[in-house]
């Protein structure tokens, strides 16, 4: 016997072998089979939920990211808030500011100037501005209400007072106010001394409407020919500066007085 008529003598050997050990368990053989069906379907039913997981989430990420998008381009489309300006003078007449009104963006510069009238200086930004410069930058991040306030300059009345004799020379001027202004200045009483002037006495008074004292000075060429004034206008009316001396000679008065008009 060859080697060849070996080998296939074991050949048919095994695949007899093989043949009588599957008939012999055909039972096994279907619970195998079975088995194998329920992983599957098993498996089918796993994937099939993660599947449904993950195009959930897949589909509420793009809900998400439509949203962002959408919010984004809204915020970029929306227009910044903008503010009102409005800019007074205290007085009224006293001049102009520019500009005096306006609308503008959140987070404008704006730069406001003051220009008094005639007569008039400038002295304080107020309300939502402050300084005492005529030029004043502001922000504009809300509704702004400002300001500009100037007062009259300071009047000056120069007047030579002539002899005052015994009877005395009294100078007078006279201005309307309205109750609650306030007026303030000094006054001088100048002029050459003289050893023989013995009546070098001077008076200075402020008269509210019927005749009321606001303020009263007595003074001489030595010690006292200068005096500071100030007060509020308890009345509305008209008041009066009244100056005497009784010097036998010429006296020189200066007054610096404001508000002007005296």
């Amino acid at each position: 016997m060859g080697v060849l008529d070996i080998f296939r003598r074991k050949k048919k050997t095994d695949e007899k072998s093989a043949q009588v050990k599957h008939e012999t368990q055909p039972g096994q053989q279907k619970q195998t089979t079975e088995a194998e069906k329920e992983r599957k379907i098993a498996k089918k039913k796993e994937g099939g939920r993660f599947s449904w997981w993950r195009r959930l989430l897949i589909v509420l990420g793009i809900i998400g990211i439509g949203w962002a998008i959408w919010f984004a381009m809204q915020s970029s489309c929306l227009p910044s808030p903008t503010y009102n300006l409005s800019v007074t003078v205290n007085p009224s007449d006293s001049g102009n500011a520019s500009p005096s009104y306006g609308t503008y963006s959140d987070g404008a510069q704006v730069t406001l100037t003051a220009a008094p009238a005639s007569g008039y200086e400038f002295v304080s930004w107020s309300g939502d501005a402050s300084g005492t410069s005529p030029t004043v930058t502001v922000t504009i991040d809300s509704d702004k209400e400002i300001t500009a306030n100037v007062v009259t300059i300071m009047q000056e009345i120069t007047y030579t007072m002539p002899i005052g004799k015994i009877s005395g020379s009294v100078t007078s001027f006279s201005n309307v106010l309205n109750r609650g202004d306030i007026v303030e200045g000094f006054v001088e009483l100048t002029g050459h001394y003289y050893t023989m002037d013995r009546s070098f006495r001077w008076t200075f008074e402020i008269l509210a409407p019927g005749g009321r004292r606001v303020d009263v000075f007595h003074g001489d060429w030595v010690h006292r020919n200068h005096h500071d004034f100030s007060f509020v206008a308890p009345y509305t009316g008209s008041y009066k500066i009244r100056v005497r001396h009784n010097s036998l000679y010429d006296k020189y008065l200066v007054i610096q007085i404001r508000p002007k008009g005296w």
